[in-house]
């Protein structure tokens, strides 16, 4: 509660503490502005010193200029003189090194000639040798070659008389007639096999068959003994007669019957069995073995019914199969028979025993032998004699051009050697005239060399007094540096002076600004004092209230304010006691006003009076904030001194960072959104150039670009301009906008690149005849209308028939290799 009371006093306290920290900081900037205000005097003091020196040493310089002057005069005029003697001692070195040069080049001409003519000398003797050893050389080759032709001649001669007599048509018509001999008598060998095989197979089947018929004839007699139906019958009568008299409910019946009376099943009036049940046992006993007996007979009959019609099926289809073997016998005998009398026309004496057609084989073997070794010999000595006659035809050729080519050898050997005896005598007659040249051109360098001499004497004399003036230094360069040196000085005079009035204008508004921080620090220190009074005066009137908590002074005020407690966990613990206080005033009240209905007290202060006090204590309210507001405000301005320009530079920095900051929206901090603005600006340049080509093909589509983005829609003019996507494509409608595609990229590189080829690899087969022809003549247009070369990789027979220059790859068979063909 006190702290709560004396908060005004404390919300004063922590003003006196930033006033003091303020005041505090005052004190210091202004002792720091002091010391640099001295510094800079003495900074002035410093350059009005170096000020002096410097123009002293423009002075010296000045001085040094007006000195110099006459020296510079004197070394331009020498400086002239030199350059003119310079000009002329040149063109003597030049003419000088000419006539060198010229000596030089006579003196090589003549060595030159004497090595030529020493080289073409052993060029001409060595040609004479060469043409002798060429003479020699083909003298013996033609020998040799004339022996080769002579024994190539001599084999095919010999070779020719072992073939002479034979007929070559007539050894290929023996060796055909040997062979088809011993062919047909094999053939007949197999032929006469092969019926002797089938008569005595013929003959088995028919056995066989025969004993088939016989066992089904024995079968069917087996069959027609059986009785099975009649069994089957009194089988079934015999079970109803035993069923009837094992039944338990003809048991009673029977039990029922009368003696004399007609029973309702058989109409019998006798009735046996009534009265001796061992005999009806015994009737019974002998009809259940009869039964079974009659049951057996049954079972075997139709088990020998089912295993005899079994066996008779078999063998009827061993029959049927026997009978068609017959007939393909027969058949195929009647076909050997007439290849028989096809081989008979070949040998009528020929006979159908095997044993004789053996016998004969081995005379026909042999002369079938005879006549392929014949054949054989006479083909191979064919062969070695068109062997021999090419190499005699080689080695007649062979002398022929050596004839020639040995004429032309030894005439182009007989012009090496005239023209090197003429090539001789052309460099033995320069000799004289270049040996006069070289006189001449050393008489030249003699005279060029005294006139050089003189006039390098000449120029070094013009040197020496041109180095004694300035030290061998320009006079341009010595007076342009002297000057130089005037303006440097006159410059750093001036540029000290600007400095120095610019540290008085600074010391000037240093001192200003430091006169204006000690009168705020006067009136802060003013405020501080009256903040002080401030404090002390309320504590004084808080002493003095009647409803104050304790007396307080400024040293507890000073330790509420230092203080590190939690005000506000010890607020929420008062306000939870208060609640309760509320809630006992209550009860409280309530026995008040019971209290209340039977006295009627006054209130202790009149109406008017409250409202004073309520009016009083507004008015200190009132107070308390504008007070604390012109603390902030002065706290504020405070904060702006002391900050100076860095608040403009603050402005500066913001207004950067939000423009920046704006351009970071625009395009995005990564780069992105400015990337995909200009992909959407490229695809839409793109989608252009892509339906200029596209309507070449196809007027049913055109492409769309999705807003503000790189997405692709097909526009489909037959489907009344209906937007479809790229995945609704079917696959010709697919090739036809992605070869509009390639070639809108073609066209819009082009302008800083020229696309001159373009390869299409497949997809013409997903095209209808009538797109596939305008695509076809789309491409050719290209070709001849803007000169691009058009590679196009199909397997339609369509573009085949349409392309003139193709590259066709073939497989080589199997292999799994292929090779190119370029057609036509």
């Amino acid at each position: 509660n006190l702290h709560d009371a004396i908060a005004p006093a404390v919300d004063c306290m922590k003003d006196i503490n930033k006033m003091e920290n303020v005041i505090g900081a005052s004190e210091r900037r202004i002792e720091e502005d002091e010391i640099k205000s001295k510094n800079q005097e003495n900074l002035i003091v410093e350059a009005n010193d170096l000020l002096k020196l410097l123009k002293e040493t423009a002075e010296k310089v000045q001085q040094t200029l007006q000195d110099t002057e006459p020296h510079v005069r004197k070394a331009r005029e020498l400086k002239t003189k030199v350059d003119a003697a310079n000009v002329v001692c040149s063109d003597k070195l030049k003419t000088k090194t000419t006539a060198e040069k010229e000596k030089n080049c006579a003196d090589e001409a003549l060595q030159k000639n004497i090595i030529d003519t020493q080289i073409k000398q052993n060029q001409a003797d060595k040609a004479i040798e060469d043409y002798q050893a060429m003479l020699s050389e083909v003298d013996k080759k033609k020998e040799k070659l004339n022996q080769a032709a002579n024994d190539a001649e001599k084999a095919l001669l010999t070779e020719l008389l072992k073939v002479e007599g034979m007929d070559a048509q007539k050894l290929q018509d023996q060796k055909e007639q040997a062979d088809n001999d011993w062919q047909n008598l094999k053939r007949a060998l197999e032929v006469v096999g092969f019926l002797n095989k089938a008569i005595e197979e013929k003959k088995q089947k028919e056995t066989r068959k025969k004993e088939l018929e016989e066992k089904n004839a024995n079968l069917s007699e087996l069959l027609a003994q059986l009785c099975i139906d009649a069994l089957d019958n009194e089988v079934q009568t015999l079970r109803k007669a035993h069923t009837l008299m094992t039944c338990e409910d003809w048991g009673k019946h029977r039990a029922s019957l009368d003696e004399g009376k007609p029973c309702p099943l058989c109409g019998a009036t006798v009735h046996p069995y009534i009265a001796d049940e061992t005999q009806f046992d015994e009737a019974t006993s002998e009809l259940y073995t009869l039964l079974q007996n009659k049951e057996a007979a049954l079972k075997k009959q139709q088990d020998d019914q089912r295993e005899w019609i079994s066996q008779k099926v078999i063998n009827d289809a061993e029959r049927v199969s026997i009978v068609h073997q017959i007939q393909e016998l027969q058949a195929n005998m009647e076909e050997y028979e007439k290849e028989w009398q096809s081989l008979l026309n070949w040998n009528p004496q020929m006979k159908k025993d095997k044993a004789a057609l053996e016998s004969a084989l081995p005379s026909y073997k042999q002369k079938k032998e005879d006549a392929d070794s014949i054949l054989s010999f006479f083909n191979k000595e064919m062969k070695e004699i068109g062997r021999l006659t090419k190499e005699k035809d080689k080695a007649m050729k062979k002398k022929a051009d050596h004839v020639e080519e040995a004429a032309s050898l030894l005439a182009k050997a007989q012009e090496i050697v005239n023209t090197a005896n003429t090539k001789l005598a052309e460099a033995k007659a320069l000799y004289p005239t270049l040996l006069q040249q070289q006189e001449e051109k050393l008489q030249a360098l003699n005279e060029a060399s005294k006139a050089w001499q003189q006039a390098d004497d000449a120029l070094k004399d013009l040197q020496a007094a041109y180095q004694s003036e300035l030290g061998g230094e320009s006079p341009d360069v010595v007076e342009q540096r002297l000057k130089k040196d005037k303006e440097n000085a006159d410059a750093a005079v001036n540029q000290k002076k600007e400095e120095i009035a610019k540290m008085i204008a600074s010391l000037g508004e240093l001192k200003g600004a430091l006169q204006t921080q000690k009168v705020q620090l006067e009136k802060d220190k003013q405020s501080f004092a009256d903040k002080k009074d401030e404090l002390r005066d309320w504590i004084a009137q808080y002493n003095d209230r009647e409803d104050r908590i304790q007396e307080i002074s400024q040293e507890d005020v000073e330790a509420m304010f230092h203080a590190t407690e939690d005000w506000n966990a010890i607020r929420q613990e008062k306000d939870r006691r208060n609640d309760i206080v509320v809630s006992s005033v209550a009860l409280l009240k309530n026995a008040k006003d019971a209290h209340d209905k039977h006295q009627n007290v006054k209130p202790e202060k009149e109406r008017e009076i409250l409202l004073v006090e309520l009016q009083e204590l507004q008015n200190n309210t009132h107070n308390d904030e504008l007070l604390a507001a012109k603390v902030r405000l002065r706290n504020h301005d405070d904060a702006i001194k002391l900050l100076g320009d860095k608040v403009e530079e603050l402005n500066r920095v913001t207004k950067m960072r939000d423009d920046w900051g704006t351009i970071s929206e625009a395009i995005g901090g990564d780069g992105k959104t400015l990337r995909k603005i200009a992909q959407c600006y490229t695809l839409s340049f793109l989608i252009q150039h892509a339906n200029v080509e596209i309507r070449k093909f196809n007027s049913r589509y055109e492409l769309k670009q999705v807003k503000n983005s790189l997405g692709i829609r097909v526009i489909d003019h037959d489907r009344a301009d209906d937007v479809r996507d790229t995945t609704s494509l079917s696959g010709g409608e697919t090739f036809i906008v992605s070869l509009g595609l390639a070639l809108g990229l073609s066209s819009l590189s082009s302008r800083n690149i020229s696309f001159e080829n373009l390869f299409i690899d497949e997809g013409f087969g997903t095209l209808d005849p009538d797109t596939l022809a305008t695509v076809i003549d789309s491409l050719a247009m290209l070709q001849s209308s803007q000169g691009k070369k058009v590679g196009v990789i199909s397997h339609t027979n369509t573009m085949s028939e349409r392309i003139t220059t193709q590259i066709r790859i073939i497989k080589n068979g199997s292999s799994g290799s292929s090779h190119i063909e370029i057609y036509p």
